[in-house]
C-alpha cells in the first residue's frame, strides 16, 4: 500500500478523483485527530464532521465506531487492519498505543454519543437556526418542512385562493396564462406555476425576490405596458426603416442590387414579428462597411452615385440591428415579466402559509444565517450552540453553495486562528464530480479554492490570515476501477479537457489521470451507432443494450452485478418497458413506480371516474385500464367495440350497468360512504386482489392512509396528489435481489457496480437557463419608466457560427447578457463533463457505452478514434476478470420473509352498529322497564336500579309513575319470587362461551333446589327468534355449568306472560 501524503497544515484540501479512497481517508483522518492527545479521549467533541446527504454521514459514523471497535478489540485490526496502519502512519504511533487509545475513546463515544459531531451541512444549519430563532425573527416553535413540493402546492392554493377577490392579481394571472398560450406552453396553469415556484426555493433567486418584494401590481401592470408599447413601437420603426431602404433601392434596377435576392428576402422578414429575423445578415451587414458593396459591377457604371446610395442605405441597417438587439431583450424581458410578477405574489402567499401552519423551509436557512449571523463573533456563536469545534472536515465540498461557503468561512478562519488551542480544518472535494448546480452547488468555488491552496495562499480574499498556512493534497490513486478502465478514463478525459472553454475547468480535467491501485484487467466496450432519428435511434439501443446484457449473463455474471444508468428517467423508463418485454428482473425508481402496475391504475382509473362519472374519458379509461390489468379478461376486439359504445351520444347501456357487469362486488354509493383507506381496501376486493400481497397495492393503499390522516381525507384531493405524484411515488426494492439497478447517474454517484451500461451516451446539449439581472431601461431602451430592480431572463444560445451576427446585435446593447450567456454555456459544458465522468467512473470490472452522433458523441468518438487509431465503429479494450477472480457483493445471511397473503375484509359484515331510531312511547317504556330490571338482584336493589336508570334515561313524571309500577308488578309476581331468591344470582354478566364467544344474557340463576335457569326480558310482542335466542343462551352454557339450564322468556307488559322450555 503505498504511504499517504500526511498533512502539514492547518487548512487542508483534498482533491478526491473518483474512487480514490476518499471515504476512508475520512474516516482515518477524523479518528488520528480524535486519537492524537492520549489524555483526552473526549476529543471527539472538538470535531464538526459535515458531509452531503444522510445517509454518507450515517456510514461515516459508523466506519468510524465500527473501526474503533476493531482497534480496541479484534487481534490484527479484522477489516480494519487498513485503516488502522493509516492511522499509525499518521499519529506514528505503534499497533498497542492505537489500541489503547481506541479503546478509551471508544468508551467516551458510548457514553456521550449525542457529542459525535457527524451529520450533514443541513443539519447544523437547522441548529444554528434553531438556536437563533429569536434573533433571525423565526417563531419560538417552529417546525422544519422537507418536502419543499408540497410547499410550494400550498403557496399557490393560497394564491389561486385570491381569485376573483383581488382584481389585479386576477388579471395578472389571467395575462399569465394568456401568455402561455401564446407560447405554445400549455394551457393548464397549474403546472406552469408549479415550475415557476421551484425559483422561490433557490439561492440564486433570494435576493431578487427580496428586491423586488417592495414592488406592488401597480407597478409590474406599469411596466409591463411599458414594455409593451416599446414593442409596438420597435416594430413600427423598423418597418419604416424596411419602406425607406426598399425607396432607395427602388431607385436602382434590382440586376444592378449585389445579391438582390437576399436583400428583398431581408426587407420581407423585417415585416414579421420575430426579431432575430431582423438581425442583418452578412451579405446586408456589408454595406455599412462599404456602402459600394451593394452594387454589382454592372449598376457601378448607373448614372447613381453608388456610395451615397449605400450610406443611405448603411445608416437605416445600423439602426435595423440596433432596433433588433432591443427588440431581442424586450421578447426576453417579457416572456417572463408576467412570471416574476407572479412569483412576487406567490413568495407572499408563501410567507402566510409558512406562518399560518408554523413551518420553515430547510432552503432558507442559509439566506437567514448570512444575513443575521455572520456579523456575530464565531466565539459568541459557539458558546451559544454549547460546543466549541476545533476540528472540521468538509465532504463534497464541489457541491456546498456559495452561500454555505460565506457561512462556513467565519467558524472555520475562527477554529484557525492560532492560539494554543489552534484548530484544523480538512476540505474534501472533486469538481470532476459537481453535477448539482441546478441545486445551487458551486463547483467553481471548490476548484478556485484548489488553485490558491496549491501556492499556500488563503482560500480567498478576505481570508488574509490563512496566508502561508493552507495546502493542496491530491488523492490521485485509484482503487475502484480494474487497471483497463483507469487506463482508458485517463486518456479519454485528459484528451477532453481541451475542449473546454474556461481554462480553470481545463486545468481541473488535465489533472484528472489517475494511478491505478486495484485489481488488472477489466473490459471497456464502446460503440458508435448510426446516426438516425430518435423514434428509429431509440429502439437500436434497446436492441443493442439487450444483446449484450444476455451476453454477459452467458459469461456468468449475476443480474445484479449490473447497472444501467441514464441522464434522465424518459429514458429510465424507455429501458425498464423494455426490460419487461425481455424477462430481464431490474430494479429501478422508473420500474418501482406506482404508476408502472396495471392493478394500481385500476384502482386509481376507477377513483377517477367516481368523481366524474358521466365523464366519457374517465369511463373509457377504467375498461382499458381493467382490461390491462387482466381484470375484465376480454381481447382487444371486444375494448374496442365496448369504447365505440361509449362513444356512441346515447350509449345502448348505461355505464354503470357496464361495470357492474364486470364488476359485481363493486357498487359506487358503497364506496362513496368509506374512508379513503377503507375505500382503496374495498375496491381492490371488488377488483379481486384484495387478499393478494402485491406490493405496489399495499404501498397504494399506504399513500391513502398517509394523505387521509396527514392532509384530507377527501378523494377528489387526493387524485390530484396522485396525478403529481404518481410517477415518484415508489415501493422499495429488497436487499439482496438478483436483478439489474436501473438508475440516474446523479442516484448513483458515490456507488459503484461490477459491470456498467451507460446506452444514452451521447449527452444532448441543453441550453435555457434563466438568470436574474438588473436592467436600466433608460440606458438600454430610453424609456423614462421605472424598471424593476431584477429582471428574470432566459438565456439565449449564442455561441455557434449560426447566431453570431445575433449575439453581435445583442451585445451592442447590452454586454452584460451575452457575458451571461458565455457563463452559462462554459458551465454548462463542464457540468455535461461531469455527468459523463461519473457514469464512467462507476465500474469495477467492465464499462459498456453507446454514442452516436449527436450532442458531444462526435467529439467523444473523436478522441477514442485519436486516441486509438483504426478504430471505426466499435472499441472493445481488455476483457471480463475470470469467475475466480470476481468480487461478489456480500448477502446478509438472514432469509426474507415473504408476505403471502393480506387479511383484507369488510368490518361492516363482522362489527355490525345498530342504527339510531326514534324512539315510541312504548318502546321507551319497555327499554326503561328492561334496563330497571336488569340492575336488580334482590328486591332490595329495585329503588337504587329505578333512580339511577331514571337519571340514564330522564324519564317524565307519568313514564317514572308507569316504570315504577311495572317493576313493583314483577317483583310481586308469585311466579317470579324464585328467581330473585335464588342461591346464586348473575345479570347482564358477559360469558365467555366455548366456541360462541362472548354472550350476554339478562339473567341467570341457581335456584334453591340446584336447577339452573336463563331468563331474559322482553317487553314487546312474543316471537319465535326469542326463543331460538334463549335456547341458544342455554346451549352455550351447557359446557360451563356441566348441564343444560333451562329458559323462561318473561314478557313485561300490562299483564306479565311467561313462556318456559
Amino acid at each position: 500500500m503505498p504511504k499517504l501524503p500526511l498533512r502539514q497544515q492547518p487548512l487542508s484540501v483534498f482533491s478526491a478523483s473518483a474512487g480514490a479512497g476518499k471515504t476512508f481517508r475520512l474516516a482515518a483522518e477524523y479518528i488520528a485527530t480524535a486519537l492524537r492527545d492520549p489524555n483526552e479521549p473526549h476529543a471527539f467533541a472538538q470535531i464538526l464532521a459535515l458531509t452531503f446527504t444522510n445517509k454518507a454521514a450515517h456510514e461515516m459514523k459508523r466506519r468510524i465506531l465500527d473501526s474503533l471497535r476493531d482497534f480496541s478489540e479484534v487481534s490484527d485490526f479484522g477489516e480494519s487492519k487498513g485503516l488502522a496502519q493509516a492511522v499509525q502512519d499518521i499519529l506514528n504511533i505503534s499497533g498497542e498505543e492505537l489500541a489503547i487509545r481506541a479503546r478509551k475513546a471508544l468508551e467516551s463515544m458510548l457514553h456521550d454519543y449525542g457529542s459525535i459531531g457527524v451529520g450533514t451541512l443541513d443539519q447544523f444549519t437547522h441548529r444554528l437556526v434553531r438556536t437563533f430563532a429569536l434573533e433571525l425573527g423565526l417563531p419560538g416553535q417552529f417546525d422544519v418542512e422537507l418536502d419543499q413540493t408540497m410547499l410550494l402546492e400550498l403557496a399557490i392554493q393560497e394564491l389561486m385562493s385570491e381569485v376573483g377577490q383581488n382584481a389585479e392579481l386576477t388579471q395578472l394571472l389571467v395575462s399569465y396564462a394568456q401568455s402561455n398560450v401564446d407560447d405554445e406552453k400549455g394551457g393548464d396553469l397549474y403546472p406552469a406555476l408549479l415550475d415557476m415556484a421551484k425559483h422561490l426555493a433557490q439561492e440564486s433567486s433570494t435576493e431578487a425576490l427580496r428586491e423586488l418584494a417592495q414592488w406592488t401590481l401597480q407597478h409590474h401592470g406599469a411596466a409591463h405596458s411599458a414594455l409593451h408599447d416599446f414593442q409596438r413601437h420597435l416594430r413600427e420603426q423598423v418597418g419604416r426603416a424596411a419602406g425607406e431602404i426598399r425607396d432607395l433601392l427602388g431607385q436602382v434596377d434590382a440586376s444592378d442590387i449585389s445579391y438582390a435576392n437576399r436583400w428583398f428576402s431581408f426587407l420581407e422578414k423585417l415585416e414579421g414579428k420575430d426579431p432575430e429575423e431582423w438581425v442583418p445578415n452578412a451579405t446586408v451587414s456589408k454595406v455599412c462597411s462599404d456602402p459600394q458593396a451593394l452594387f454589382s459591377k454592372k449598376g457601378a457604371e448607373r448614372q447613381v452615385d453608388p456610395t451615397q446610395l449605400g450610406q443611405a442605405v448603411a445608416i437605416h441597417v445600423e439602426r435595423i440591428r440596433s432596433w433588433a438587439g432591443q427588440a431581442l431583450l424586450v421578447h426576453e424581458i417579457r416572456k417572463n415579466d408576467r412570471s416574476a410578477s407572479v412569483m412576487v405574489e406567490m413568495a407572499k402567499a408563501l410567507e402566510r402559509v409558512l406562518e399560518r401552519q408554523r413551518v420553515q423551509p430547510l432552503w432558507k436557512f442559509n439566506q437567514l444565517i448570512h444575513d443575521e449571523l455572520t456579523t456575530q463573533p464565531a466565539s459568541y456563536l459557539f458558546e451559544r450552540l454549547g460546543d466549541r469545534y476545533r476540528h472540521f472536515f468538509i465532504d463534497e465540498a464541489q457541491d456546498t453553495s456559495t452561500l454555505q461557503w460565506k457561512n462556513l468561512w467565519p467558524l472555520l478562519e475562527n477554529a484557525l486562528s492560532g492560539g494554543t488551542e489552534e484548530g484544523s480544518a480538512l476540505i474534501v472535494g472533486d469538481g470532476k464530480q459537481s453535477i448539482y448546480r441546478w441545486r445551487g452547488s458551486a463547483a467553481e468555488e471548490f476548484l478556485t479554492m484548489v488553485q490558491h491552496t496549491s501556492v499556500q495562499a488563503p482560500p480567498n480574499a478576505n481570508l488574509p490570515s490563512l496566508a502561508g498556512r493552507t495546502e493542496h493534497i491530491p488523492l490521485s490513486d485509484n482503487w475502484r476501477s480494474r487497471r483497463e478502465i483507469v487506463t482508458f478514463n485517463n486518456r479519454l478525459f485528459e484528451a477532453m479537457a481541451s475542449q473546454m472553454p474556461r481554462d480553470l475547468h481545463q486545468q481541473t480535467y488535465q489533472a484528472a489521470p489517475q494511478t491505478p491501485q486495484g485489481d488488472p484487467g477489466g473490459r471497456v466496450e464502446l460503440r458508435m451507432l448510426p446516426k438516425a432519428k430518435v423514434e428509429d435511434l431509440w429502439p437500436q439501443i434497446l436492441d443493442q443494450l439487450v444483446v449484450d446484457l444476455r451476453s454477459a449473463q452467458a459469461d456468468h455474471w449475476n443480474w445484479g452485478d449490473m447497472a444501467i444508468l441514464v441522464r434522465d428517467k424518459r429514458q429510465g423508463r424507455a429501458i425498464a418497458l423494455r426490460m419487461a418485454q425481455e424477462n430481464i428482473p431490474v430494479v429501478s425508481s422508473e420500474l418501482l413506480a406506482l404508476s408502472s402496475s396495471s392493478w394500481v391504475g385500476a384502482m386509481a382509473s376507477v377513483m377517477h371516474w367516481m368523481l366524474v362519472p358521466r365523464e366519457k374519458d374517465r369511463q373509457w379509461a377504467v375498461l382499458r385500464q381493467l382490461q390491462e390489468a387482466g381484470i375484465w379478461a376480454v381481447p382487444e376486439t371486444v375494448l374496442h367495440a365496448a369504447g365505440v359504445a361509449l362513444a356512441q351520444k346515447v350509449p345502448d347501456r348505461p355505464f354503470e350497468a357496464v361495470l357492474r357487469e364486470i364488476l359485481p362486488e363493486f357498487s359506487p354509493d358503497i364506496a362513496w360512504k368509506l374512508s379513503l383507506y377503507e375505500m382503496g381496501e374495498y375496491l381492490a376486493r371488488a377488483l379481486g386482489f384484495g387478499h393478494q400481497s402485491d406490493p405496489f397495492v399495499l404501498r397504494f393503499l399506504d399513500a391513502l392512509h398517509e394523505y387521509s390522516t396527514k392532509q384530507i381525507n377527501r378523494l377528489e384531493a387526493f387524485m390530484a396528489e396522485w396525478d403529481r405524484k404518481k410517477d415518484d411515488w415508489s415501493i422499495s426494492a429488497p436487499p439482496g435481489m438478483d436483478a439489474i439497478e436501473l438508475l440516474t447517474i446523479h442516484k448513483a454517484k458515490g456507488l459503484e457496480y461490477p459491470l456498467v451500461y451507460v446506452p444514452f451516451g451521447s449527452f444532448r446539449i441543453q441550453d435555457g437557463r434563466s438568470v436574474w439581472m438588473t436592467m436600466d431601461w433608460t440606458d438600454l431602451f430610453g424609456l423614462d419608466t421605472e424598471a424593476p430592480p431584477k429582471s428574470l431572463l432566459t438565456l439565449k444560445s449564442l455561441h455557434s457560427d449560426g447566431k453570431q451576427s445575433i449575439r453581435a446585435a445583442i451585445e451592442a446593447v447590452h454586454p452584460d447578457y451575452v457575458a451571461a450567456s458565455e457563463n452559462a454555456r462554459q458551465e454548462r459544458i463542464f457540468d455535461d463533463f461531469n455527468l459523463l465522468y461519473v457514469a464512467l467512473t462507476r465500474p469495477r470490472d467492465g464499462l459498456t457505452c453507446y454514442l452516436w452522433d449527436e450532442g458531444y458523441g462526435k467529439d467523444l468518438w473523436a478522441h477514442i478514434q485519436q486516441a486509438y487509431p483504426g478504430v471505426t465503429d466499435h472499441l472493445v479494450l481488455g476483457a471480463w476478470p475470470d469467475q475466480d477472480d470476481r468480487r461478489r457483493p456480500q448477502v446478509g445471511d438472514a432469509s426474507p420473509w415473504i408476505l403471502t397473503h393480506v387479511a383484507s375484509d369488510d368490518w361492516t359484515q363482522r362489527v355490525r352498529l345498530a342504527r339510531f331510531q326514534e324512539e315510541g312511547p312504548e318502546q321507551r317504556l319497555g327499554n326503561a322497564v328492561h334496563r330497571v330490571m336488569e340492575r336488580i338482584r334482590r328486591p332490595g336493589d329495585a329503588t337504587k336500579a329505578i333512580e339511577q336508570t331514571a337519571m340514564e334515561m330522564e324519564w317524565t313524571a307519568s313514564e317514572y309513575k308507569t316504570v315504577v309500577e311495572r317493576v313493583h308488578q314483577a317483583l310481586a309476581d308469585e311466579r317470579l319470587k324464585p328467581l330473585f331468591e335464588a342461591a346464586e344470582i348473575y345479570t347482564e354478566r358477559p360469558l365467555l362461551m366455548p366456541e360462541k364467544g362472548v354472550r350476554r344474557p339478562d339473567r341467570v340463576v341457581k335456584l334453591q333446589d340446584g336447577r339452573w335457569l336463563v331468563v331474559d326480558y322482553k317487553t314487546g310482542e312474543v316471537e319465535d327468534e326469542h326463543a331460538e335466542q334463549i335456547a341458544r343462551y342455554a346451549d352455550g352454557l351447557t359446557a360451563v355449568l356441566g348441564t343444560r339450564p333451562e329458559t323462561l322468556r318473561v314478557y313485561l307488559r300490562d299483564q306479565i306472560e311467561l313462556y318456559g322450555s
